[in-house]
């Protein structure tokens, strides 16, 4: 049984390759952590930010089983609140004082510091968000991203760990769901192919 899609990027997914989203130079290698960093560095909201990932669903063999491109993008921002248009599906958040949200559940709550921890639940069900790393290196199709954000969500019911790896003025870069324990299989895993996001988002 998968754990019930995390419906932040994934909402649902869609056959369609984004036309127009184009890789954007970002100065992600001159960012330097710091505790107070904002939320809105690791999810650039500016309208006219897109993503478009390769999605993999894998088998109980470890094999893939379905692939898929899914975009995601801001459809609208008003103020601190933002609506991500993912797939036919319409997401809201919102940047508070203590970090960006969605509802009452805690996206990239602040200070963002290595080892912090915080309760999470998505449709009832209940586990723990915690900062594993601020300095990860990632490389997918879209580059090679420095000093990114990695938090992690451990549901103990579902046996199911979530984890999303966020660059400095990009955004989401990966997520993966996988059994949790030490040998917890991957289910599935967005990696980002291409971005585009406007020069005003950069460096908040």
């Amino acid at each position: 049984m998968t754990f019930p899609n995390y419906a932040v990027w994934i909402a649902a997914i869609v056959l369609i390759f984004a036309t127009g989203c184009t890789r954007t130079s970002v100065k992600s290698d001159e960012f330097r952590y710091s505790p107070d960093v904002s939320s809105e560095t690791y999810f650039p909201a500016s309208p006219g930010a897109a993503w478009t990932y390769d999605v993999v669903f894998y088998d109980d063999a470890g094999k893939p089983e379905l692939e898929s491109a899914h975009i995601t993008r801001v459809q609208e921002r008003i103020g601190d609140r933002v609506i991500i248009a993912s797939g036919e599906t319409t997401l809201t958040y919102t940047f508070r004082r203590d970090g960006l949200y969605k509802g009452e559940h805690a996206i990239i709550p602040t200070p963002i510091v290595p080892g912090a921890n915080w309760p999470v639940n998505i449709g009832g069900v209940s586990g723990t968000g915690r900062v594993l790393s601020v300095d990860e290196k990632v490389i997918v199709k879209a580059g090679l991203f420095n000093h990114c954000l990695l938090i992690e969500e451990e549901y103990p019911k579902e046996s199911a760990v979530l984890r999303f790896t966020y660059a400095p003025n990009v955004g989401l870069v990966r997520m993966m769901e996988m059994g949790s324990g030490p040998e917890g299989r991957v289910r599935s895993r967005a990696d980002l192919r291409i971005f585009r996001v406007p020069a005003s988002a950069e460096g908040l």
